[in-house]
């Protein structure tokens, strides 16, 4: 096993956290994660990561490689959303190869969904559409899946993929907006402080689990989606083409697409920008 662990210094920041480097020598020492970097500060993981793959001889051995910092300055999300972070939060993000990007944030949400409903039953985490947490009808996290489209394809015709994830453990930001649910931190809906770093290790063995089951048994994975997703049944509002729209949410067909009810037809959405529309 090919195995390197690198903490790299900040000027602004030299320390980082020791249940962190404990965590992530956990994940080392188990073999969940073949190498691993760990900052106490960096503009965004997701963007180091990249970096990585596109500037490294990085090969199948390296992977999966933990890019995680204590601190996100430039944190991004969905849509070009800038992603907050501060102490109660955990961000990090995973170096993989995948075949697929169409189901992918679905499987990554299902592995991070069984690790925390694991860790704190019975609570059950529910799914957005395509890569949002949801506690109740609030926000925990969410998920950003990049294609590195510079890499070369492995052997098998896989490509490195980057898992990002940020996940509100003892903090959450404080934003409000028409149809978009507020954020909560694990901590809020449990009662009780709860260590960003405690959650690490479960989280990042239930997302590479699950990634290998999307491979081997994909029905399975989509079936579980299926049976959380914060949408099925739904009014939502959502955008094709330049034209807004609202219709029923139907759940996920076999390749991980969005079925809509409008009033004239039934819709499959591939990607978008999809609201929850609340009760009149």
């Amino acid at each position: 096993m090919f195995t390197v662990l690198r903490f790299l210094p900040e000027p602004m920041k030299s320390e980082i956290d020791p249940s962190g480097k404990a965590a992530v020598k956990r994940l080392l020492d188990e073999h969940v994660c073949a190498t691993a970097v760990y900052l106490p500060e960096t503009a965004s993981t997701n963007t180091l990561a990249i970096h990585q793959v596109r500037s490294e001889a990085m090969d199948s051995s390296q992977l999966p490689r933990l890019v995680l910092a204590d601190q996100q300055t430039g944190g991004r999300g969905r849509m070009g959303r800038q992603w907050e972070s501060d102490d109660g939060t955990l961000t990090f993000s995973l170096v993989v190869e995948a075949g697929t990007m169409e189901t992918l944030p679905l499987a990554v949400g299902v592995g991070i969904a069984r690790a925390i409903d694991f860790e704190f039953a019975p609570l059950m985490l529910r799914l957005k559409w395509p890569n949002d947490l949801i506690l109740g009808d609030s926000k925990l996290g969410g998920i950003l899946c990049e294609a590195v489209q510079e890499s070369t394809p492995t052997p098998s015709g896989k490509r490195r993929v980057i898992v990002g994830v940020g996940l509100n453990v003892s903090s959450a930001p404080d934003f409000v907006g028409p149809d978009v649910p507020p954020a909560i931190s694990l901590s809020q809906h449990v009662g009780r402080p709860i260590k960003r770093y405690g959650v690490l290790f479960p989280i990042v063995s239930g997302i590479l689990s699950t990634l290998s089951e999307l491979e081997n048994a994909p029905e399975s994975v989509l079936g579980e989606f299926r049976s959380r997703c914060w949408l099925s049944g739904q009014l939502i509002r959502f955008t094709r083409g330049n034209e807004p729209m609202t219709g029923r949410c139907l759940g996920i067909d076999p390749t991980g697409h969005l079925r809509v009810q409008t009033q004239d037809t039934i819709l499959t959405l591939g990607s978008g920008d999809v609201q929850r529309l609340r009760p009149a």
